[in-house]
């Protein structure tokens, strides 16, 4: 199952060339599942998330926010029609602590022939680490209480746009070995280099953040399943959108793409 997750910098229609980017990169990586975070979705308009349908996909948005031009705002999680079949999804709101701007947490679990595989995507606070160690504990306690009751689900997988870096206090309470979810970070497991996913190079990067980060992430559950005693086996983790394409960039933020193979 290979999963790519992309902060799309608030794309909406208007910017042709970026929108076009983001649908050759779709197009060209074939992924199963798709993670976007700063989507803009309006009734009746034909954005990224439609076009990218008529590809093969379906998608759920999960909105936040609405804004004074009439768009919702939030994040969305698309997946192969042909391969699953969508059987749950909710929006879980995150605290917004002193944060003028809502963030979620999105979920789906998908059937997979006899498998159920729980997804979630989100995007954490810019602008407090007080506010993002909140909804960092708000993740983990809706991810342990799904994972309860869908004992016989495989395990979870999360991704998004965190804000925070590896180090943080945020990142490191979901990591944390005696977390009974056990979640492991993708990049760290295969890459030994540092990662960034917000990068200079990008000018769509160039004062709007202060340094080079990696705060974009893909975590899995290293649990195996109560019934089937499977669990997921990363094979690859990989920059995407780190280059110009078509001579610009998709976003300020690079994306991630994971793949995933079931061992028992």
């Amino acid at each position: 199952m290979r999963i790519v997750t992309l902060n799309t910098y608030g794309l909406k229609q208007s910017p042709k060339k970026r929108f076009k980017r983001i649908l050759n990169l779709i197009d060209e990586l074939s992924p199963d599942v798709i993670g976007f975070q700063e989507v803009h979705k309006k009734e009746n308009e034909l954005g990224l998330l439609e076009t990218i349908c008529e590809l093969g996909y379906e998608s759920i948005f999960f909105p936040c926010i609405k804004t004074e031009d009439g768009y919702q705002y939030g994040n969305a999680i698309l997946f192969k029609k042909l391969l699953f079949k969508l059987e749950d999804s909710k929006k879980f709101e995150l605290e917004l602590g002193s944060d003028s701007e809502s963030r979620c947490l999105g979920f789906v679990l998908l059937n997979y022939g006899s498998k159920k595989i729980p997804l979630f995507c989100t995007h954490l606070s810019h602008e407090s680490e007080q506010t993002r160690k909140m909804q960092s504990n708000n993740i983990y306690d809706i991810l342990s209480g799904l994972f309860t009751n869908l004992a016989n689900s495989l395990p979870p997988i999360i991704f998004g746009d965190f804000n925070a870096s590896p180090e943080t206090p945020e990142i490191q309470y979901l990591l944390k070995e005696k977390n009974k979810l056990k979640l492991r970070d993708c990049w760290s497991l295969y890459n030994k280099e540092k990662g960034f996913t917000v990068y200079f190079d990008n000018p769509l990067v160039k004062g709007r953040h202060k340094h080079n980060a990696r705060i974009d992430y893909i975590f899995f559950s290293g649990t195996s399943c109560t019934k089937t005693k499977q669990k997921w086996e990363l094979e690859s983790c990989n920059l995407i959108a780190n280059k110009p394409i078509h001579e610009g960039w998709c976003s300020d933020h690079f994306g991630l793409v994971s793949d995933f193979r079931l061992i028992i």
